[in-house]
């Protein structure tokens, strides 16, 4: 299970990404909304070998995210329950 914590995002977001991958470029941008505790995330890609153009990430993809305690309070409840 991969589950991503909030409290990295906290101290690490917001911030922006490069990956070089076999076909293109991952562009990426990571945004922290402290008071939701959600994770903006955008992504934009580009093949090589195509004219490059200035990213624009417009929208992202919400993502909650979860401290530990309470990462363990849904562990718990899920358990006893």
């Amino acid at each position: 299970m991969d589950i991503m914590n909030g409290s990295y995002a906290q101290t690490h977001f917001p911030c922006k990404l490069w990956d070089a991958g076999e076909k293109g470029l991952t562009l990426s941008a990571f945004e922290w909304e402290k008071d939701r505790k959600t994770l903006i995330y955008g992504q934009v890609d580009y093949m090589y070998g195509e004219a490059l153009y200035k990213p624009e990430m417009k929208e992202g993809n919400p993502i909650r995210l979860y401290s530990l305690d309470e990462i363990t309070e849904i562990f718990l409840i899920m358990i006893f329950n």
